[in-house]
């Protein structure tokens, strides 16, 4: 009989556990469920998977005494790095999408920590046959007002013809905006080897990014594979050059979907991650795992207050008993509702 593997995920569907799952679903050595809501995990054999996947709107109780194997792909570990290290805890085999947090991973006491870097889909962020009419294409936030993203883009952005980038778009209009792209501008959020990059260069167009750490000359070669930039001003004169140089910038743009498409796909992704798993199996090493009860407290409190759910609280002193600290931040949580309801009747 197949192993099960339950991914746990965000309910949105453009994130990174939506492509994972697509790729396991195809994988015929396993079977896969999706699920969003922690109280709806179905019962997980010692020989089955659990397969956490950032980020979470919630999160399961109970996770260190489930029998099978349990995994976690951490993405936004360089927006917030110490919850992403508490979630690990509870996890034997921890992936990573930013190299450079690897090694600040297990100098927290975490084991069998990898890099696994983004990807692409290439039935969803290329599609074949549209004209480029676009300069430049861009999909995602501007992020905040004062914010190094916000002020390269609406810098860099009015200076082409390019389409809404205001206006939310699917994964599927992504992929048809990029396609008819002839460059994707790429800002990082803190140095992230984000989503983007991947997509950008499955899409067929020429990716010109802001030069970042995280492994990004690890997989890809600046004026082979993409266009690197430091400034506005160089991204604005890189775009511009590439623009009035076709054969040039096609041949980049060429290269890049070529790797991308030979080596950074989410069906890698998920064969790298099924090797890693298969290999951690009789290894278990999550930190949880050896935790007393007390602890564990501890940290599932932890857990709720970071993610600002004080209601979770009530589950936890349920199930591994109450606490001076869950009573003060209960009280503290009813107090400010009953604040903000005063407020607003008032």
């Amino acid at each position: 009989m197949k192993p099960n593997v339950v991914i746990y995920g965000h309910p949105l569907a453009h994130t990174t556990a939506r492509f994972i799952y697509r790729a396991a679903y195809r994988d015929d050595s396993v079977g896969v469920e999706y699920v969003t809501d922690p109280k709806r995990i179905p019962a997980i054999g010692r020989d089955d998977i659990f397969l956490f996947i950032d980020p979470t709107e919630d999160w399961p109780l109970g996770l260190e005494a489930w029998p099978c194997l349990k995994a976690a792909y951490l993405i936004d570990v360089h927006m917030d790095f110490e919850r992403r290290d508490l979630w690990a805890s509870w996890f034997d085999v921890i992936f990573v999408a930013q190299k450079d947090y690897v090694g600040r991973l297990k100098d927290r006491g975490h084991r069998n920590v990898h890099w696994l870097p983004l990807a692409g889909d290439p039935e969803v962020h290329h599609v074949a046959g549209l004209a480029r009419h676009l300069e430049v294409g861009f999909v995602g936030r501007l992020w905040r007002r004062d914010s190094r993203r916000r002020r390269l883009l609406t810098d860099v952005l009015p200076e082409f013809r390019t389409n809404d980038y205001l206006e939310w778009s699917s994964p599927e209009d992504m992929g048809r905006i990029y396609s008819q792209s002839k460059v994707v501008l790429n800002v990082s959020i803190g140095g992230d080897l984000n989503m983007r990059v991947f997509e950008a260069l499955m899409s067929g167009a020429l990716l010109v990014t802001d030069r970042i750490d995280n492994g990004l000359d690890d997989l890809f070669v600046d004026g082979t594979h993409y266009v690197g930039y430091g400034t506005s001003e160089e991204a604005i004169a890189k775009i511009a050059h590439f623009l009035s140089h076709d054969e040039e910038r096609q041949a980049i743009a060429d290269q890049g979907r070529r790797l991308a498409l030979a080596k950074h796909s989410y069906a890698h992704r998920w064969a790298d991650m099924r090797a890693t798993m298969a290999g951690a199996r009789d290894h278990p090493s999550a930190v949880a795992g050896g935790c007393s009860r007390r602890a564990l407290r501890d940290l599932y409190t932890d857990v709720f207050v970071m993610m600002r759910k004080p209601h979770r609280l009530l589950d936890v002193a349920r199930r591994y008993g109450p606490s001076a600290r869950i009573a003060v931040l209960l009280l503290a949580a009813f107090g400010a509702r009953l604040k903000r309801r005063l407020g607003a009747a008032n």
